[in-house]
């Protein structure tokens, strides 16, 4: 049984609208699976930088006050510019040291990492950011370790 000439012809075209719309939809989906993931990676990367320089500024401890008192204690100096020399060594061109704050046995670093979707920056022209905030205190020494033996 053939369909008259009529319905046929209110079908034509509804494959192209269905495959237009699939790519649509698919389009979106990858958008956000990428971005997505470019969002995620850049805020690690944020905590990552800020970790490293919170360990590092952490690391200027007031050797004469460790050796007389036995007490660790950050030395109060150029937080900002050992954070963002550490930050500098990352060659992330937008990221930038938002907080540097010292205390006598603990450091924290706040960094802001400024990006650019990449399927979604087609549709929009601002730009993304990504935070990370670490602190860091002083070590010294080998904790937990057992004497004598294998572990």
């Amino acid at each position: 049984m053939r369909f008259p000439a009529a319905s046929r012809d209110r079908e034509r075209g509804s494959a192209a609208i269905f495959t237009i719309l699939i790519t649509l939809v698919t389009l979106g989906l990858a958008a956000l699976v990428v971005d997505g993931g470019l969002a995620i990676a850049q805020r690690e990367r944020a905590m990552d930088i800020a970790e490293q320089s919170a360990r590092k500024v952490a690391d200027n401890i007031d050797i004469d006050t460790w050796r007389a008192s036995g007490r660790l204690v950050i030395k109060d100096g150029d937080c900002g510019g050992q954070a963002a020399a550490i930050a500098s060594g990352f060659h992330v061109g937008s990221a930038a040291i938002t907080t540097c704050s010292v205390s006598a046995d603990a450091v924290t670093v706040g960094v802001r990492i400024t990006y650019r979707p990449v399927l979604l920056g087609f549709f929009t022209n601002s730009a993304f950011t990504a935070s990370g905030t670490a602190t860091a205190h002083p070590e010294a020494g080998i904790n937990n370790v057992t004497t004598g033996g294998t572990p």
